[in-house]
């Protein structure tokens, strides 16, 4: 009976090293997205004084793209002139051009310049930015102005270490491959934060497999950890901790009242679900007059999870006792720590979004968890004493 679990575990394993391979060796995607890379942040700024009416023409020597760094993240202001961008060869250049007026014209262009791989650093060579850097070559003037006259301009440069992902994300959204074009590098940026995110949940599912079926941490609920976790993200770990305690220790309270009423399944957990969006809104409006961002965050709680979770508490009292409750909540609480960890690690987050086949891995270790059927390390201890009779 495993053997098809492993069969299809080994596919998944499979596949996801085939997309890995097929970016790094030949869509030349980072090995390591988190990697660093030595970059410039170059500015050129110039103030243009034209001729009123007539036609004004700027043209401002750019970056050429040489072998030894790449241009990226260009950014181009340019008011009531349009901007083109020329390219001859190598040599590039920006022009500015348009009608002039009374007032000065200001243009800029800022970038970012990664050093390739295996590249001399020149920044070290010279300490002027205007020659380790070069942007025109051949006696080529740096700015030309047609109808007008340069005020003041100004270059500069600036060196930083930045992750190689930035990179990769200004040339997956010019590229034509397949994989590029259907990457989530093209999704807007606000979706892009909540994807970082979402891919991270079945790394949770993951933990919560090992931490209940290889461990044997007790929880209330399969994907309550997870989703206080990702709660937690807002609220921050003590205040999430904190509230999770609070509102379970007063929604048993009131749980154990209103079981005196005798009410049906369906009205009673209205109720208590009535009760938890009550404390929520006293606890954000706390928040909001302390001015506490965490408290006001609560809302984000999923609050028809710890509803149920305040009536499984309530039967775990009743049916196992006070012990076995608190073993729950204590282990439900780690799960929901450790994984709020795990998801709000920045590396890993850029990595599965980087490489999003990697949830092909993540698939393969549940479904060999999934046939794992030795015994839980809590089982170990537990009956460790059993171990010692002959």
């Amino acid at each position: 009976m495993k053997r098809p679990a492993v069969l299809l575990a080994v596919l998944l394993l499979l596949i996801c090293a085939s997309l890995l391979g097929y970016r790094v060796l030949f869509l030349d995607y980072p090995a390591l997205p988190g990697s660093t890379a030595l970059a410039w942040n170059l500015t050129i700024q110039a103030l243009v004084k034209g001729e009123p009416g007539k036609d004004i023409r700027i043209e401002v020597a750019l970056p050429e793209e040489r072998g030894d760094y790449t241009v990226t993240e260009e950014r181009i202001e340019s008011g009531l002139l349009t901007f083109e961008l020329v390219r001859e060869g190598w040599r590039r250049s920006g022009v500015w051009s348009g009608t002039a007026t009374h007032e000065d014209e200001f243009i800029s262009y800022r970038a970012v310049l990664v050093q390739a791989a295996g590249a001399k650093p020149r920044a070290a060579a010279r300490p002027d930015a205007a020659r380790l850097l070069p942007v025109t070559a051949d006696g080529l003037p740096v700015i030309h102005v047609v109808n007008g006259r340069v005020t003041d301009a100004s270059w500069d440069r600036a060196p930083e270490t930045i992750g190689k992902w930035r990179v990769l994300y200004e040339r997956v959204r010019t590229s034509e491959r397949f994989l590029d074009r259907y990457s989530l590098f093209h999704l807007p940026e606000k979706f892009q934060e909540t994807f970082r995110i979402l891919l991270l949940v079945p790394i949770g599912a993951l933990m919560i497999c090992v931490l209940r079926n290889v461990i044997g941490f007790p929880t209330f609920g399969i994907f309550m950890p997870v989703l206080m976790a990702l709660a937690f993200r807002s609220t921050g770990l003590t205040y999430g901790l904190g509230i999770f305690a609070g509102v379970t220790v007063i929604g048993y309270l009131v749980r154990r009242w209103v079981d005196r009423l005798r009410l049906l399944l369906v009205p009673r957990l209205s109720v208590m679900l009535t009760l938890v969006v009550g404390l929520f809104t006293l606890i954000a409006i706390a928040g909001s007059y302390r001015d506490q961002r965490e408290l006001m965050a609560v809302g984000l709680i999923p609050f028809v999870i710890l509803t149920m979770t305040i009536e499984r508490l309530f039967v775990i009292l009743e049916e196992a006792g006070t012990g076995e409750a608190l073993r729950t909540a204590a282990g439900s609480a780690a799960v929901a720590t450790i994984t709020y960890q795990i998801i709000n690690w920045d590396a890993l987050q850029l990595a599965f979004f980087v490489y999003p086949e990697l949830l092909l891995a993540v698939a393969a270790l549940q479904v060999l968890i999934g046939r794992y059927t030795g015994y839980r390390l809590s089982e170990l201890i537990r009956f460790r004493a059993l171990r010692k009779t002959p």
